[in-house]
Order: structure tokens, then sequence, then C-alpha cells
């Protein structure tokens, strides 16, 4: 476990990166916010200290694309199942944190893979 000093400076040089990066994947607040907090706790909880800040930014990415892979998943199987109540209906681009996300993901990660 690292310990509390080490976890600080990290949290003080990367939340807003990290909380920006989520924020553009997501396209809602708060999914970004969760998404950043469980890798500062899987970071906290380990044991070896990143070796650089990038690591937290591939962090975030990588838990923002599972998160999405999820969501996407979560609409098909979704689909598959009969509609029992009429809030069942409204499907996952409806909401509101994320009506912006379907139109902009694609452009966001293609700009993603042209930096990495």
């Amino acid at each position: 476990m690292l310990d509390k000093r080490t976890l600080e400076q990290l949290f003080r040089r990367n939340y807003s990166d990290m909380l920006h990066l989520a924020r553009v994947l997501l396209a809602c607040d708060g999914e970004a916010e969760d998404v950043v907090q469980d890798v500062f706790l899987r970071v906290a909880n380990s044991d070896i200290p990143p070796k650089n800040d990038s690591y937290l930014l591939i962090a975030v990415r990588n838990a923002c694309l599972n998160k999405i892979r999820q969501m996407q998943l979560h609409e098909r199987v979704k689909n598959l199942l009969p509609i029992e109540d009429e809030t069942d209906q409204q499907p996952i681009a409806a909401l509101p944190c994320h009506r912006a996300r379907r139109q902009s993901v694609d452009s966001r990660f293609a700009k993603l893979a042209r930096c990495h």
C-alpha cells in the first residue's frame, strides 16, 4: 500500500488531467469522477507506485474504454430482453449523461489514436 504522502502528491499532480480525460471520453461528470476514483483506489492499494504520471492517464483511458464497452454490452443485452415497463424503453444514449457521447466518442478515440 502506498504511503499517504506519495498518494497525495500523485493526486495533486494528476487529478485534474485525469478527470478531464474521463469527462471527454465519457461525457458524464458523475461517471468520470467514479472512474478516476477507482483508478486512484487501485493505485493506493498497490505496493508499487506508478513509474510516471502518464501511467495514470493510460489507466483512466483504459477504465473509460472498459466502461463504454460495458454500457454498450448492457444496451445490447437490454435490447434482447422483453421490455417490462416504460422506464426501460429509454436507451442509454438518450440519458442526459450520454446524449453527446455517441456523437463525439468516435472522433475523440481517433484523436487519442493519433496521440499514441
